[in-house]
């Protein structure tokens, strides 16, 4: 999960396994293009999934990346292209691992706003600014609420 994300569900993990993947993911919400978004996925310590990601990550190519001065990481490559684990799992990964992944709707495996059947929520970019101060708020007073009646008893 990327630092922009958060488990928040009363569903279970075991709630979202299916009989012979090894790997979950999702599309982007609406406003960004890309069939994955790298924030979110879900891979099980099997075979398979051991294989899907020791191949994901032999498409990384040193070459293609340079560090500025101040710290950030680019590429020569399109963003979200194959030089970016977004498009190199599209284009290489899925098609490869095509029956042993499992691809949710956005807005269960990483809605930009709390729902009731999102698993995790992900604040990327814009969702940012958008939604994310919302959550905390309301995580804020849902912890306060629980402490209060806590202490009550």
């Amino acid at each position: 999960m990327d630092s922009d994300a958060v488990i928040d569900s009363s569903i279970p993990l075991s709630a979202l396994l299916k009989e012979g993947r090894s790997f979950y993911y999702c599309k982007d919400a609406p406003k960004f293009p890309s069939k994955f978004n790298a924030g979110v996925w879900l891979v099980l310590n099997d075979t398979t999934g051991n294989s899907l990601l020791d191949d994901w990550l032999k498409l990384y190519d040193k070459t293609k990346w340079h560090r500025f001065p101040d710290g950030k990481w680019v590429s020569s490559g399109n963003w979200s292209g194959e030089t970016y684990e977004q498009g190199s799992f599209v284009k290489f990964i899925e098609p490869k691992y095509r029956r042993a992944l499992y691809k949710y709707n956005w807005r269960k495996f990483q809605s930009v706003e709390k729902n009731e059947e999102a698993f995790t929520l992900h604040f990327a970019g814009e969702y940012e600014q958008e939604n994310l101060q919302t959550y905390i708020k309301t995580m804020k007073a849902k912890t306060k609420k629980t402490h209060t009646r806590k202490s009550r008893k």
